[in-house]
């Protein structure tokens, strides 16, 4: 098991304890692992994982986040395109 796989355990068991499958950015951010500033980054060039943003907070449902990492997996024998 790796850190961030570990992570993102973790984070996963908080939502589903609170009753929830959203996470805030912060933690979206850990999830993806990277920070919080570069996420915000991301929103603004419309790069990124989907996200809601309601009431002026900013939420990232745990299915977007991981359908978007699936679909950084770069296949090297298509000449390294991301899929």
């Amino acid at each position: 098991m790796t850190f961030t796989t570990t992570i993102r355990e973790k984070i996963r068991a908080d939502a589903r304890h609170e009753g929830r499958d959203f996470t805030n950015s912060a933690s979206a951010a850990d999830y993806l692992g990277v920070t919080d500033g570069t996420l915000r980054k991301w929103r603004m060039r419309r790069y990124g994982p989907r996200f809601q943003k309601i009431g002026g907070e900013v939420r990232y449902y745990l299915s977007d986040l991981d359908a978007w990492l699936d679909a950084q997996f770069v296949d090297s024998s298509d000449g390294g395109e991301a899929r």
